[in-house]
C-alpha cells in the first residue's frame, strides 16, 4: 500500500446512508429518495460472481496485470505486489480485508488479473476484481440502506439500477474501506493479521 496523501487530495465523502444528514447543510442526500448529490458516480464491478459498487471518486484507475509477485509470510488477503509504472503496488483480496463472504482469489488466468486501483484514506492500493462493469451516476440508482443489525458493517446498502433491464449492486462503505486499509497499513505484526 502506498501513502498517497502528499500527492492527491483526500476524496470527498460519499453521502451517508442515514437520512439525518448531520447539520442538514450540504448533506447532499434527499431523505425521501435516498439519492446523492447530482454528479456523483459509482464504479460497479464484479467480484466472486456478485456486483459491487464503490464511490467512483475513490477509483484511480483499472489496470491489467500479467502476474503478481508473492510476498512471503503475509496474510492470505495480501495477494502480492505488482509494478504500477515503476511503483510497487500491494494487491489485496477485497473479501479478505473486509471479511466479506467471498472466496479467496485464485491464481491469475492466461490474461492475467484485473486490478482496481483505489485511493482511500491517503492510501493507494490495488484490489483484485473479476471485471469492471461500468461507471454509473448515483442519481440513476435507488439506495436501499442496510437497516438490519445483521448487515455487514462494510456494506452501506443495495443500489437498484434501472439501466440495462435493472440490476442490483452492493454498495461498499468507503469510510469503512479506508479505515480498514489504514488499519492494515500500520499493523505492526503482519503475521498477526
Amino acid at each position: 500500500m502506498i501513502d498517497d496523501s502528499d500527492r492527491v487530495p483526500a476524496p470527498a465523502p460519499f453521502p451517508s446512508s442515514d437520512s439525518s444528514g448531520g447539520s442538514g447543510k450540504g448533506s447532499g442526500r434527499d431523505s425521501r429518495s435516498g439519492r446523492a448529490r447530482p454528479g456523483q458516480n459509482v464504479c460497479v464491478f464484479w467480484l466472486a460472481g456478485q456486483r459491487y459498487a464503490v464511490d467512483a471518486v475513490l477509483v484511480r484507475e483499472v489496470v491489467g496485470v500479467p502476474s503478481l509477485l508473492p510476498v512471503p509470510m503475509t496474510p492470505d488477503w495480501l495477494l502480492g505486489l505488482c509494478n504500477l509504472r515503476g511503483v510497487a503496488l500491494a494487491v489485496v483480496d477485497l473479501g479478505g480485508i473486509l471479511d466479506l463472504r467471498t472466496p479467496i482469489a485464485s491464481a491469475p488466468g492466461e490474461g492475467g488479473i484485473v486490478v482496481l486501483v483505489l485511493r482511500a484514506g491517503g492510501t493507494l492500493v490495488g484490489v483484485r476484481i473479476d471485471r469492471v462493469e461500468a461507471v454509473y451516476g448515483f442519481d440513476a440508482a435507488r439506495l436501499e440502506p442496510g437497516t438490519s443489525h445483521e448487515e455487514h458493517p462494510a456494506v452501506k446498502g443495495l443500489l437498484s439500477f434501472e439501466a440495462r433491464r435493472g440490476f442490483v449492486a452492493t454498495l461498499l462503505d468507503e469510510g469503512r474501506l479506508a479505515a480498514r486499509l489504514q488499519e492494515l497499513k500500520f499493523r505492526k505484526s503482519v503475521g498477526a493479521a
